[in-house]
């Protein structure tokens, strides 16, 4: 995330917004503002997002989320 951060010129990791769905997201979902756990996820890694995706990423979760968010729907579906 780092990389393409600063590749990408957002200067502040809380303008970032990333998506997991196991335990190798834990770390990727701890450092971003807007972190989102998808449905399918474990416990311990749903605790680390910030928000919830009300559908699994293998049922167009990240773009179900990334569609609410656009639309102008604040509650970013949060836990």
């Amino acid at each position: 995330m780092e990389k393409q951060r600063l590749f990408l010129n957002i200067a502040d990791p809380e303008e970032v917004a990333v998506f997991g769905d196991s335990g190798n997201s834990m770390e990727l979902l701890q450092k971003a503002g807007f972190s989102f756990a998808m449905n399918n996820v474990n416990d311990i890694t749903h605790q680390v997002a910030r928000y919830s995706s009300a559908a699994a990423n293998n049922d167009k979760g990240v773009l179900e989320t990334i569609d609410h968010i656009l639309n102008g729907h604040q509650d970013s579906q949060a836990t």
